[in-house]
Protein backbone atom coordinates (compact mmCIF):
# COMPACT_ATOMS: atom_id res chain seq x y z
CA UNK A 1 0.00 0.00 0.00
CA UNK A 2 1.71 3.59 -1.05
CA UNK A 3 1.90 5.39 1.68
CA UNK A 4 1.57 9.61 2.33
CA UNK A 5 5.06 9.50 3.89
CA UNK A 6 6.36 7.51 1.59
CA UNK A 7 5.01 10.11 -1.57
CA UNK A 8 6.52 13.25 0.58
CA UNK A 9 9.78 11.83 1.19
CA UNK A 10 10.18 10.84 -2.51
CA UNK A 11 9.28 14.70 -3.43
CA UNK A 12 11.11 16.43 -0.69
CA UNK A 13 14.69 14.63 -2.11
CA UNK A 14 14.06 16.00 -5.39
CA UNK A 15 12.95 19.48 -4.01
CA UNK A 16 9.43 19.38 -3.87
CA UNK A 17 7.64 20.53 -1.28
CA UNK A 18 3.96 18.32 -1.59
CA UNK A 19 1.86 19.52 1.76
CA UNK A 20 -1.76 19.56 0.31
CA UNK A 21 -3.92 16.87 1.25
CA UNK A 22 -5.74 16.73 -2.64
CA UNK A 23 -2.80 16.81 -4.03
CA UNK A 24 -1.94 13.54 -1.75
CA UNK A 25 -4.60 11.88 -2.55
CA UNK A 26 -4.82 12.52 -6.04
CA UNK A 27 -1.08 11.01 -6.37
CA UNK A 28 -2.49 7.58 -4.76
CA UNK A 29 -5.37 7.56 -6.94
CA UNK A 30 -2.48 7.56 -10.01
CA UNK A 31 -0.57 4.99 -7.77
CA UNK A 32 -3.66 2.47 -7.74
CA UNK A 33 -5.50 3.63 -11.28
CA UNK A 34 -2.11 3.17 -13.29
CA UNK A 35 -0.49 -0.02 -10.74
CA UNK A 36 2.22 2.28 -9.65
CA UNK A 37 4.55 2.44 -6.71
CA UNK A 38 5.21 6.14 -5.10
CA UNK A 39 9.08 6.38 -6.30
CA UNK A 40 8.07 5.66 -10.20
CA UNK A 41 5.10 8.34 -9.96
CA UNK A 42 7.45 10.75 -8.50
CA UNK A 43 10.30 10.26 -11.12
CA UNK A 44 7.80 9.93 -14.17
CA UNK A 45 5.70 13.19 -12.62
CA UNK A 46 9.65 14.99 -12.30
CA UNK A 47 10.66 14.00 -15.98
CA UNK A 48 7.59 15.10 -17.37
CA UNK A 49 7.75 18.85 -15.17
CA UNK A 50 10.55 19.60 -16.75
CA UNK A 51 10.57 18.54 -20.03
CA UNK A 52 7.11 21.08 -20.48
CA UNK A 53 8.62 23.90 -18.90
CA UNK A 54 5.80 23.38 -15.84
CA UNK A 55 9.21 24.67 -13.31
CA UNK A 56 7.45 27.93 -13.09
CA UNK A 57 5.98 29.67 -10.11
CA UNK A 58 4.38 27.62 -7.31
CA UNK A 59 5.96 24.74 -9.66
CA UNK A 60 5.16 22.29 -6.67
CA UNK A 61 2.91 19.41 -7.68
CA UNK A 62 -1.05 20.74 -8.41
CA UNK A 63 -4.21 19.03 -9.01
CA UNK A 64 -4.01 20.68 -12.33
CA UNK A 65 -0.37 19.69 -13.12
CA UNK A 66 -1.09 16.09 -12.15
CA UNK A 67 -4.16 15.71 -13.99
CA UNK A 68 -2.22 17.13 -17.13
CA UNK A 69 0.43 14.76 -16.60
CA UNK A 70 -1.92 11.87 -16.22
CA UNK A 71 -3.61 12.66 -19.75
CA UNK A 72 -0.18 13.53 -21.47
CA UNK A 73 1.60 10.41 -19.54
CA UNK A 74 -0.09 7.85 -18.31
CA UNK A 75 -2.97 7.45 -20.72
CA UNK A 76 -0.91 7.80 -23.49
CA UNK A 77 1.62 4.82 -22.55
CA UNK A 78 -1.01 2.59 -22.17
CA UNK A 79 -0.52 1.85 -18.53
CA UNK A 80 -2.05 -1.56 -16.75
CA UNK A 81 -5.26 -0.52 -14.83
CA UNK A 82 -5.84 -1.90 -12.15
CA UNK A 83 -8.87 -4.33 -12.28
CA UNK A 84 -11.61 -4.99 -10.00
CA UNK A 85 -12.14 -7.50 -8.47
CA UNK A 86 -15.58 -8.53 -10.22
CA UNK A 87 -13.56 -10.13 -13.19
CA UNK A 88 -11.20 -8.98 -16.47
CA UNK A 89 -12.75 -6.20 -18.41
CA UNK A 90 -12.92 -6.81 -21.94
CA UNK A 91 -10.62 -4.93 -24.21
CA UNK A 92 -13.30 -2.20 -25.09
CA UNK A 93 -13.83 -2.12 -20.90
CA UNK A 94 -10.01 -1.51 -20.45
CA UNK A 95 -10.26 1.77 -23.15
CA UNK A 96 -13.64 3.22 -21.39
CA UNK A 97 -12.08 2.59 -18.05
CA UNK A 98 -8.32 4.59 -19.16
CA UNK A 99 -10.04 7.23 -21.51
CA UNK A 100 -13.60 8.07 -20.00
CA UNK A 101 -13.24 11.29 -20.64
CA UNK A 102 -12.98 10.90 -24.37
CA UNK A 103 -16.41 8.75 -25.37
CA UNK A 104 -18.98 10.53 -27.79
CA UNK A 105 -16.53 13.66 -27.56
CA UNK A 106 -16.20 13.51 -32.29
CA UNK A 107 -19.49 12.69 -33.00
CA UNK A 108 -19.78 15.71 -34.85
CA UNK A 109 -16.26 15.19 -36.67
CA UNK A 110 -17.04 11.59 -37.55
CA UNK A 111 -20.49 12.53 -39.63
CA UNK A 112 -18.69 15.89 -40.86
CA UNK A 113 -16.46 13.06 -42.81
CA UNK A 114 -19.49 11.51 -44.11
CA UNK A 115 -20.71 14.64 -45.80
CA UNK A 116 -23.02 15.97 -42.32
CA UNK A 117 -23.20 19.75 -41.96
CA UNK A 118 -24.29 20.52 -38.29
CA UNK A 119 -26.56 23.39 -38.12
CA UNK A 120 -25.11 25.23 -35.10
CA UNK A 121 -21.36 26.28 -35.80
CA UNK A 122 -18.63 24.37 -33.31
CA UNK A 123 -17.10 26.44 -30.84
CA UNK A 124 -13.59 26.55 -31.12
CA UNK A 125 -10.51 27.80 -29.01
CA UNK A 126 -8.85 30.99 -31.14
CA UNK A 127 -5.48 30.02 -31.48
CA UNK A 128 -4.35 33.26 -33.13
CA UNK A 129 -5.73 36.95 -34.57
CA UNK A 130 -8.73 37.62 -37.32
CA UNK A 131 -5.51 38.80 -39.30
CA UNK A 132 -2.60 36.63 -39.12
CA UNK A 133 -0.84 39.10 -41.17
CA UNK A 134 1.83 41.49 -39.46
CA UNK A 135 2.18 45.08 -40.52
CA UNK A 136 5.70 46.04 -40.38
CA UNK A 137 4.53 49.46 -38.85
CA UNK A 138 2.85 47.39 -35.95
CA UNK A 139 6.26 45.33 -35.23
CA UNK A 140 7.70 46.07 -31.88
CA UNK A 141 11.25 46.85 -31.27
CA UNK A 142 12.92 44.52 -28.27
CA UNK A 143 15.33 47.13 -26.73
CA UNK A 144 14.55 50.66 -27.02
CA UNK A 145 16.33 53.49 -26.15
CA UNK A 146 15.18 53.55 -22.21
CA UNK A 147 13.57 50.21 -20.62
CA UNK A 148 10.47 52.10 -19.66
CA UNK A 149 7.66 50.20 -20.11
CA UNK A 150 6.09 52.26 -23.12
CA UNK A 151 9.37 50.87 -24.73
CA UNK A 152 7.35 47.44 -25.21
CA UNK A 153 3.66 47.02 -26.07
CA UNK A 154 2.63 44.15 -23.88
CA UNK A 155 0.30 41.78 -25.00
CA UNK A 156 -3.17 42.46 -23.44
CA UNK A 157 -4.41 39.13 -23.47
CA UNK A 158 -1.53 37.78 -21.26
CA UNK A 159 -1.48 37.87 -17.77
CA UNK A 160 0.99 40.88 -15.58
CA UNK A 161 3.95 38.20 -14.54
CA UNK A 162 6.30 41.17 -13.33
CA UNK A 163 8.15 41.50 -9.36
CA UNK A 164 5.60 43.97 -8.09
CA UNK A 165 4.42 41.47 -5.82
CA UNK A 166 4.47 40.92 -2.13
CA UNK A 167 7.56 37.99 -2.73
CA UNK A 168 10.56 40.30 -4.22
CA UNK A 169 13.31 40.00 -2.07
CA UNK A 170 12.24 36.98 -1.03
CA UNK A 171 14.95 34.03 -0.53
CA UNK A 172 14.67 31.05 -1.66
CA UNK A 173 17.78 28.81 -0.58
CA UNK A 174 20.54 30.07 1.90
CA UNK A 175 23.91 29.14 3.28
CA UNK A 176 26.47 30.22 5.56
CA UNK A 177 25.66 32.98 7.55
CA UNK A 178 22.81 35.87 7.40
CA UNK A 179 24.08 38.90 5.75
CA UNK A 180 22.61 42.54 7.06
CA UNK A 181 23.02 44.43 4.32
CA UNK A 182 24.99 43.63 0.69
CA UNK A 183 25.53 46.78 -0.42
CA UNK A 184 29.09 46.58 -1.12
CA UNK A 185 31.62 49.37 0.99
CA UNK A 186 35.15 47.98 -1.08
CA UNK A 187 35.48 49.53 -4.59
CA UNK A 188 38.58 47.54 -5.95
CA UNK A 189 38.89 45.83 -9.43
CA UNK A 190 38.92 42.37 -9.41
CA UNK A 191 40.78 40.20 -12.37
CA UNK A 192 39.42 37.81 -14.20
CA UNK A 193 42.33 35.56 -15.93
CA UNK A 194 41.92 31.93 -17.26
CA UNK A 195 44.39 29.43 -18.15
CA UNK A 196 41.52 26.92 -19.22
CA UNK A 197 41.26 26.74 -22.80
CA UNK A 198 38.32 28.60 -24.40
CA UNK A 199 36.73 28.50 -27.45
CA UNK A 200 37.37 31.51 -29.61
CA UNK A 201 34.86 33.35 -31.77
CA UNK A 202 36.07 32.21 -35.43
CA UNK A 203 36.19 28.67 -34.35
CA UNK A 204 35.17 26.30 -36.86
CA UNK A 205 32.82 23.26 -35.98
CA UNK A 206 31.54 20.61 -37.26
CA UNK A 207 34.02 18.96 -39.41
CA UNK A 208 34.80 15.89 -37.82
CA UNK A 209 33.83 12.74 -39.61
CA UNK A 210 33.07 8.92 -37.98
CA UNK A 211 36.22 7.64 -37.86
CA UNK A 212 37.95 10.76 -36.19
CA UNK A 213 35.08 10.79 -33.59
CA UNK A 214 36.01 6.93 -33.05
CA UNK A 215 39.42 7.49 -32.84
CA UNK A 216 38.66 10.84 -30.22
CA UNK A 217 36.63 8.23 -28.08
CA UNK A 218 38.93 5.45 -28.00
CA UNK A 219 41.81 7.96 -26.76
CA UNK A 220 39.95 9.40 -24.39
CA UNK A 221 38.12 6.13 -22.77
CA UNK A 222 42.16 4.98 -22.19
CA UNK A 223 43.28 8.12 -20.81
CA UNK A 224 40.58 8.85 -18.34
CA UNK A 225 40.07 5.21 -17.28
CA UNK A 226 43.91 4.67 -16.34
CA UNK A 227 43.51 8.12 -14.27
CA UNK A 228 40.65 6.60 -12.67
CA UNK A 229 42.99 3.60 -11.91
CA UNK A 230 45.90 5.57 -10.59
CA UNK A 231 43.44 6.83 -7.89
CA UNK A 232 42.31 3.35 -6.75
CA UNK A 233 45.11 1.65 -4.74
CA UNK A 234 45.97 -2.05 -5.75
CA UNK A 235 47.57 -4.71 -4.94
CA UNK A 236 50.84 -6.08 -6.75
CA UNK A 237 48.96 -9.11 -7.61
CA UNK A 238 45.83 -7.32 -9.09
CA UNK A 239 45.38 -7.01 -13.26
CA UNK A 240 44.04 -3.91 -14.92
CA UNK A 241 42.96 -4.94 -18.10
CA UNK A 242 41.31 -2.92 -21.21
CA UNK A 243 39.51 -6.36 -22.09
CA UNK A 244 36.70 -7.10 -19.77
CA UNK A 245 35.80 -10.07 -21.27
CA UNK A 246 39.36 -11.83 -20.64
CA UNK A 247 39.49 -15.50 -19.61
CA UNK A 248 41.31 -14.45 -16.02
CA UNK A 249 39.97 -16.97 -13.09
CA UNK A 250 41.12 -14.20 -10.14
CA UNK A 251 39.62 -11.24 -9.53
CA UNK A 252 40.87 -8.67 -12.42
CA UNK A 253 40.07 -4.78 -12.91
CA UNK A 254 38.57 -2.99 -16.47
CA UNK A 255 37.47 0.17 -17.46
CA UNK A 256 35.67 1.72 -20.29
CA UNK A 257 32.35 4.07 -20.78
CA UNK A 258 29.12 2.80 -20.08
CA UNK A 259 27.78 2.22 -23.40
CA UNK A 260 23.85 2.04 -23.16
CA UNK A 261 21.30 1.95 -20.55
CA UNK A 262 19.76 -0.79 -18.37
CA UNK A 263 19.74 -4.23 -20.50
CA UNK A 264 18.20 -6.43 -17.40
CA UNK A 265 17.59 -6.40 -13.82
CA UNK A 266 21.18 -4.60 -12.34
CA UNK A 267 22.96 -5.42 -15.89
CA UNK A 268 24.92 -3.20 -18.09
CA UNK A 269 27.30 -3.13 -20.61
CA UNK A 270 30.79 -1.57 -20.54
CA UNK A 271 33.24 -0.62 -23.80
CA UNK A 272 36.15 0.14 -24.10
CA UNK A 273 39.02 -0.86 -26.73
CA UNK A 274 41.91 -2.81 -26.35
CA UNK A 275 45.36 -3.71 -28.90
CA UNK A 276 46.03 -6.65 -29.87
CA UNK A 277 49.00 -8.27 -31.87
CA UNK A 278 48.01 -9.47 -35.05
CA UNK A 279 47.53 -12.71 -35.92
CA UNK A 280 48.30 -12.84 -39.52
CA UNK A 281 52.25 -12.10 -39.50
CA UNK A 282 54.38 -14.66 -41.40
CA UNK A 283 55.72 -17.67 -39.99
CA UNK A 284 58.99 -16.98 -38.06
CA UNK A 285 58.83 -13.52 -38.45
CA UNK A 286 57.81 -11.43 -35.08
CA UNK A 287 54.30 -9.33 -35.59
CA UNK A 288 54.41 -5.84 -35.89
CA UNK A 289 51.07 -5.09 -36.52
CA UNK A 290 48.61 -4.11 -34.07
CA UNK A 291 44.92 -3.92 -34.36
CA UNK A 292 42.34 -2.66 -32.14
CA UNK A 293 39.49 -4.58 -31.00
CA UNK A 294 35.76 -3.08 -29.42
CA UNK A 295 34.95 -4.80 -26.47
CA UNK A 296 31.57 -5.06 -25.09
CA UNK A 297 30.96 -6.32 -21.42
CA UNK A 298 27.77 -7.00 -19.68
CA UNK A 299 28.08 -6.13 -15.91
CA UNK A 300 26.46 -7.71 -13.54
CA UNK A 301 26.09 -5.14 -10.65
CA UNK A 302 23.27 -6.54 -8.39
CA UNK A 303 26.18 -7.70 -6.16
CA UNK A 304 27.11 -4.06 -5.25
CA UNK A 305 24.53 -2.55 -2.53
CA UNK A 306 23.91 0.39 -4.17
CA UNK A 307 25.37 2.41 -7.29
CA UNK A 308 24.37 4.96 -9.55
CA UNK A 309 25.56 5.48 -13.42
CA UNK A 310 24.30 6.91 -16.57
CA UNK A 311 25.14 6.10 -20.06
CA UNK A 312 28.46 7.85 -21.09
CA UNK A 313 29.97 7.58 -17.08
CA UNK A 314 33.99 6.52 -17.38
CA UNK A 315 33.90 3.77 -15.13
CA UNK A 316 36.62 1.58 -13.74
CA UNK A 317 35.18 -2.27 -12.10
CA UNK A 318 36.63 -5.34 -10.01
CA UNK A 319 35.17 -8.15 -10.23
CA UNK A 320 35.69 -11.67 -11.96
CA UNK A 321 34.42 -13.21 -15.08
CA UNK A 322 33.13 -16.52 -14.35
CA UNK A 323 33.01 -17.60 -18.12
CA UNK A 324 29.74 -16.57 -18.63
CA UNK A 325 28.34 -13.51 -20.75
CA UNK A 326 28.64 -10.89 -17.97
CA UNK A 327 31.66 -9.49 -15.48
CA UNK A 328 30.44 -9.73 -11.92
CA UNK A 329 30.97 -6.60 -10.13
CA UNK A 330 32.01 -6.48 -6.89
CA UNK A 331 33.53 -2.55 -6.75
CA UNK A 332 33.32 0.22 -8.86
CA UNK A 333 35.27 3.71 -9.44
CA UNK A 334 34.54 7.00 -10.99
CA UNK A 335 36.55 9.49 -9.58
CA UNK A 336 38.81 11.47 -12.07
CA UNK A 337 41.91 12.54 -10.82
CA UNK A 338 42.77 15.63 -12.42
CA UNK A 339 45.60 18.35 -11.20
CA UNK A 340 45.60 20.35 -7.79
CA UNK A 341 43.22 23.26 -7.68
CA UNK A 342 45.16 26.32 -7.47
CA UNK A 343 45.73 28.49 -4.40
CA UNK A 344 43.51 31.03 -3.41
CA UNK A 345 45.10 34.53 -3.88
CA UNK A 346 42.02 36.36 -2.54
CA UNK A 347 43.36 39.48 0.14
CA UNK A 348 39.82 40.94 0.25
CA UNK A 349 36.08 39.96 0.65
CA UNK A 350 34.64 39.46 -2.95
CA UNK A 351 30.75 40.04 -3.45
CA UNK A 352 29.49 38.31 -6.17
CA UNK A 353 25.75 37.99 -8.15
CA UNK A 354 24.87 35.17 -10.59
CA UNK A 355 21.91 35.41 -12.46
CA UNK A 356 21.12 33.15 -15.51
CA UNK A 357 18.66 33.46 -18.69
CA UNK A 358 16.42 33.41 -19.69
CA UNK A 359 16.03 37.20 -18.63
CA UNK A 360 12.66 37.67 -19.96
CA UNK A 361 9.34 35.72 -19.91
CA UNK A 362 9.04 33.47 -22.78
CA UNK A 363 5.73 35.49 -24.06
CA UNK A 364 7.46 38.82 -24.27
CA UNK A 365 10.84 40.50 -24.81
CA UNK A 366 11.01 42.96 -22.78
CA UNK A 367 13.82 41.82 -20.09
CA UNK A 368 11.77 43.46 -17.54
CA UNK A 369 13.48 41.19 -14.88
CA UNK A 370 17.19 41.61 -16.07
CA UNK A 371 16.44 45.94 -15.40
CA UNK A 372 15.09 45.06 -12.16
CA UNK A 373 18.00 43.18 -11.68
CA UNK A 374 20.44 45.88 -13.05
CA UNK A 375 19.12 48.05 -10.87
CA UNK A 376 20.10 46.38 -7.39
CA UNK A 377 23.39 45.73 -9.25
CA UNK A 378 23.60 49.50 -9.39
CA UNK A 379 22.66 49.93 -6.14
CA UNK A 380 25.18 47.28 -4.20
CA UNK A 381 28.05 47.20 -6.81
CA UNK A 382 29.19 43.70 -6.15
CA UNK A 383 32.65 43.36 -7.37
CA UNK A 384 31.45 40.71 -10.12
CA UNK A 385 28.31 39.59 -12.13
CA UNK A 386 28.22 36.77 -13.69
CA UNK A 387 25.67 36.81 -16.14
CA UNK A 388 24.89 33.57 -17.82
CA UNK A 389 22.70 33.29 -21.42
CA UNK A 390 20.99 32.57 -23.45
CA UNK A 391 20.51 36.04 -23.76
CA UNK A 392 18.26 36.08 -27.31
CA UNK A 393 16.07 32.97 -26.27
CA UNK A 394 15.47 30.75 -29.78
CA UNK A 395 11.77 29.94 -27.74
CA UNK A 396 10.91 33.12 -27.16
CA UNK A 397 6.95 33.95 -28.92
CA UNK A 398 7.98 37.21 -30.32
CA UNK A 399 11.67 35.53 -32.01
CA UNK A 400 9.67 33.07 -33.39
CA UNK A 401 6.99 34.96 -34.61
CA UNK A 402 9.81 37.30 -36.16
CA UNK A 403 7.92 40.25 -35.00
CA UNK A 404 11.31 41.87 -34.12
CA UNK A 405 12.17 44.83 -36.27
CA UNK A 406 16.03 44.81 -35.37
CA UNK A 407 18.41 42.09 -36.80
CA UNK A 408 19.09 39.34 -33.73
CA UNK A 409 22.60 40.62 -33.66
CA UNK A 410 21.52 44.22 -33.09
CA UNK A 411 18.83 43.39 -30.48
CA UNK A 412 21.62 41.82 -28.67
CA UNK A 413 24.17 45.02 -28.89
CA UNK A 414 21.43 47.30 -27.79
CA UNK A 415 21.07 45.02 -24.65
CA UNK A 416 24.45 44.56 -23.74
CA UNK A 417 24.66 48.49 -24.53
CA UNK A 418 22.22 48.74 -21.76
CA UNK A 419 23.94 46.81 -19.18
CA UNK A 420 27.52 49.16 -19.30
CA UNK A 421 25.21 52.15 -18.53
CA UNK A 422 23.96 50.11 -15.12
CA UNK A 423 28.03 49.57 -14.33
CA UNK A 424 29.45 52.71 -15.80
CA UNK A 425 31.61 54.58 -13.46
CA UNK A 426 31.70 51.63 -11.68
CA UNK A 427 34.08 48.94 -10.26
CA UNK A 428 31.47 46.04 -10.89
CA UNK A 429 33.13 43.58 -13.21
CA UNK A 430 30.83 41.83 -15.89
CA UNK A 431 30.98 38.55 -17.22
CA UNK A 432 28.98 37.05 -20.26
CA UNK A 433 28.77 33.32 -20.51
CA UNK A 434 27.15 32.30 -23.97
CA UNK A 435 24.64 29.81 -24.86
CA UNK A 436 23.76 27.31 -27.82
CA UNK A 437 19.89 28.52 -27.20
CA UNK A 438 20.83 31.83 -28.09
CA UNK A 439 18.90 32.82 -31.49
CA UNK A 440 21.72 35.34 -32.49
CA UNK A 441 24.81 33.07 -31.69
CA UNK A 442 26.41 29.50 -32.83
CA UNK A 443 23.99 26.60 -31.99
CA UNK A 444 26.89 24.34 -31.38
CA UNK A 445 28.51 22.76 -27.99
CA UNK A 446 30.76 23.68 -26.66
CA UNK A 447 29.95 27.45 -27.72
CA UNK A 448 32.40 30.07 -28.52
CA UNK A 449 32.27 33.48 -26.95
CA UNK A 450 29.85 36.51 -28.38
CA UNK A 451 31.34 38.59 -30.77
CA UNK A 452 31.19 42.15 -29.51
CA UNK A 453 32.08 45.25 -31.91
CA UNK A 454 35.12 46.86 -30.84
CA UNK A 455 32.76 50.05 -30.74
CA UNK A 456 30.76 48.21 -27.76
CA UNK A 457 34.27 46.57 -25.90
CA UNK A 458 34.66 48.20 -22.34
CA UNK A 459 37.26 47.42 -19.18
CA UNK A 460 33.91 45.86 -17.24
CA UNK A 461 32.51 43.90 -20.17
CA UNK A 462 34.02 40.35 -20.55
CA UNK A 463 33.18 37.43 -22.52
CA UNK A 464 34.47 33.66 -22.37
CA UNK A 465 33.09 30.67 -24.02
CA UNK A 466 31.04 28.05 -22.34
CA UNK A 467 31.58 25.74 -20.53
CA UNK A 468 34.50 27.77 -18.83
CA UNK A 469 36.59 27.69 -16.13
CA UNK A 470 37.84 31.38 -14.96
CA UNK A 471 39.76 32.96 -11.57
CA UNK A 472 38.82 35.76 -10.10
CA UNK A 473 41.88 36.76 -7.92
CA UNK A 474 42.48 33.07 -7.52
CA UNK A 475 39.44 31.94 -6.79
CA UNK A 476 37.99 29.43 -9.41
CA UNK A 477 34.72 29.29 -10.73
CA UNK A 478 33.37 26.65 -13.22
CA UNK A 479 30.09 26.90 -14.99
CA UNK A 480 28.32 25.82 -18.22
CA UNK A 481 24.75 26.85 -19.31
CA UNK A 482 23.88 24.03 -20.57
CA UNK A 483 21.25 22.00 -18.42
CA UNK A 484 23.39 18.94 -17.52
CA UNK A 485 21.63 18.43 -14.29
CA UNK A 486 18.16 17.89 -16.11
CA UNK A 487 19.39 15.32 -18.72
CA UNK A 488 21.84 13.58 -16.45
CA UNK A 489 17.97 13.62 -14.56
CA UNK A 490 16.24 11.37 -17.56
CA UNK A 491 19.37 8.87 -17.75
CA UNK A 492 20.78 8.61 -14.20
CA UNK A 493 19.80 4.84 -13.27
CA UNK A 494 20.57 4.09 -9.57
CA UNK A 495 19.80 1.35 -6.77
CA UNK A 496 19.53 1.51 -2.64
CA UNK A 497 20.89 5.25 -2.94
CA UNK A 498 18.45 6.33 -0.14
CA UNK A 499 19.71 9.28 2.02
CA UNK A 500 21.55 11.10 -0.88
CA UNK A 501 19.78 14.13 -2.52
CA UNK A 502 19.24 13.37 -5.93
CA UNK A 503 20.21 16.81 -7.94
CA UNK A 504 23.42 16.98 -5.40
CA UNK A 505 24.30 13.34 -6.67
CA UNK A 506 23.76 14.69 -10.19
CA UNK A 507 25.91 17.69 -9.65
CA UNK A 508 28.83 15.00 -8.01
CA UNK A 509 28.61 13.46 -11.49
CA UNK A 510 29.93 16.22 -13.23
CA UNK A 511 32.38 16.93 -10.97
CA UNK A 512 33.70 13.33 -10.22
CA UNK A 513 34.22 12.86 -14.29
CA UNK A 514 36.02 16.05 -14.52
CA UNK A 515 34.13 17.14 -17.20
CA UNK A 516 31.37 19.46 -18.16
CA UNK A 517 28.96 17.61 -20.13
CA UNK A 518 29.69 13.82 -19.32
CA UNK A 519 26.46 12.31 -20.75
CA UNK A 520 27.14 10.41 -23.80
CA UNK A 521 25.62 10.04 -26.85
CA UNK A 522 24.64 13.54 -25.48
CA UNK A 523 20.46 14.85 -25.74
CA UNK A 524 18.82 15.69 -28.78
CA UNK A 525 18.47 19.03 -27.27
CA UNK A 526 22.23 19.82 -27.95
CA UNK A 527 24.57 19.91 -31.06
CA UNK A 528 28.10 18.78 -29.50
CA UNK A 529 31.05 18.67 -31.66
CA UNK A 530 33.26 16.26 -30.36
CA UNK A 531 36.37 17.04 -30.98
CA UNK A 532 35.63 20.82 -29.39
CA UNK A 533 33.76 18.79 -26.11
CA UNK A 534 37.33 16.86 -25.78
CA UNK A 535 39.02 20.03 -25.95
CA UNK A 536 37.18 22.56 -24.11
CA UNK A 537 34.58 20.42 -22.39
CA UNK A 538 37.07 18.82 -19.29
CA UNK A 539 38.13 19.99 -16.56
CA UNK A 540 41.77 20.40 -15.84
CA UNK A 541 41.38 21.02 -11.82
CA UNK A 542 38.68 20.64 -9.39
CA UNK A 543 36.90 24.37 -9.55
CA UNK A 544 36.38 26.90 -6.04
CA UNK A 545 32.74 27.12 -7.08
CA UNK A 546 30.31 25.25 -9.98
CA UNK A 547 27.56 27.08 -11.24
CA UNK A 548 25.32 24.84 -12.85
CA UNK A 549 21.99 26.29 -14.03
CA UNK A 550 19.12 24.41 -14.49
CA UNK A 551 15.51 24.17 -14.72
CA UNK A 552 15.27 21.93 -11.57
CA UNK A 553 14.90 23.45 -8.40
CA UNK A 554 17.28 25.86 -7.09
CA UNK A 555 20.40 24.78 -4.49
CA UNK A 556 23.32 25.62 -3.10
CA UNK A 557 25.53 23.14 -1.31
CA UNK A 558 28.85 22.61 -0.33
CA UNK A 559 30.18 19.07 -1.67
CA UNK A 560 34.41 18.30 -0.67
CA UNK A 561 35.75 22.06 -0.92
CA UNK A 562 33.22 22.72 -3.64
CA UNK A 563 30.76 25.19 -4.04
CA UNK A 564 28.17 23.56 -6.49
CA UNK A 565 25.06 26.33 -7.10
CA UNK A 566 21.50 26.34 -9.46
CA UNK A 567 20.82 29.99 -9.07
CA UNK A 568 17.54 29.53 -11.44
CA UNK A 569 16.76 31.61 -13.89
CA UNK A 570 15.90 35.10 -14.32
CA UNK A 571 12.66 33.90 -16.33
CA UNK A 572 11.47 33.07 -12.75
CA UNK A 573 13.37 36.25 -11.52
CA UNK A 574 15.83 34.49 -9.10
CA UNK A 575 19.48 35.08 -8.80
CA UNK A 576 21.94 34.19 -6.59
CA UNK A 577 24.42 36.58 -4.71
CA UNK A 578 27.53 35.41 -2.69
CA UNK A 579 29.99 37.07 0.03
CA UNK A 580 33.79 35.46 0.25
CA UNK A 581 35.95 35.84 2.33
CA UNK A 582 39.85 35.09 1.88
CA UNK A 583 41.03 31.53 3.04
CA UNK A 584 38.30 29.51 1.15
CA UNK A 585 36.19 26.65 3.28
CA UNK A 586 32.90 26.54 4.36
CA UNK A 587 32.60 29.11 6.68
CA UNK A 588 34.02 31.50 4.80
CA UNK A 589 30.86 31.91 2.46
CA UNK A 590 27.98 33.04 2.38
CA UNK A 591 25.05 32.79 -0.60
CA UNK A 592 21.58 33.76 -1.09
CA UNK A 593 18.91 32.64 -3.64
CA UNK A 594 16.29 34.99 -3.57
CA UNK A 595 13.33 36.48 -6.15
CA UNK A 596 14.59 39.79 -7.49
Amino acid sequence: MVKEEILTHHFTQLGYAVEDKPVLLKCLDLCDLYNLDEETLVEEWVGYAVSNDHETEGSDPTLKSLTEFENAVLKKRGQTIKIDDEGPKSEMGMLAASAPSKMFVDDEDILEMYGYKSSTPSVKRLRSPEHSIINPEHKVRAVESSYTPASYAAKRELPKRGVDTNISGKVIQQFGNYVETWKNDSTYTVKITSNHPYVPSDQTYMFDILSRRLEILENYCTDVGKRISDLWPKDKEMILTENGMAAIQVPFRTYGRVKCERIGTGSFILQNWFVSEDEEAPDGEPSTRIKENSVLTVLNLSSLKSFSIFPGEMIVVEGINPGSDSFIVREMRSLVGVQPTPPLQMEHTMQVVLACGPFTQSDRLDFQPLINLMQNVAETQPNLLVLVGPFIPQDNEDIKQAIVVNTLQEVFEEFLEKIMNFVKGSSTQVLLIPSSRDAHHDNIYPTPEYFIPQSLKSPNIHTTSDPCMISIDGLSIGATSVDILKHLAGKEMSHNMGGTDRVIRLAEHVLQQACFYPLYPPSKQINMDIEMWEKYGQMKYRPHILLLPSSLKPFCKWSDDTFIINPGDMSKNLYARLKIRPNWASDCLDCEILKV
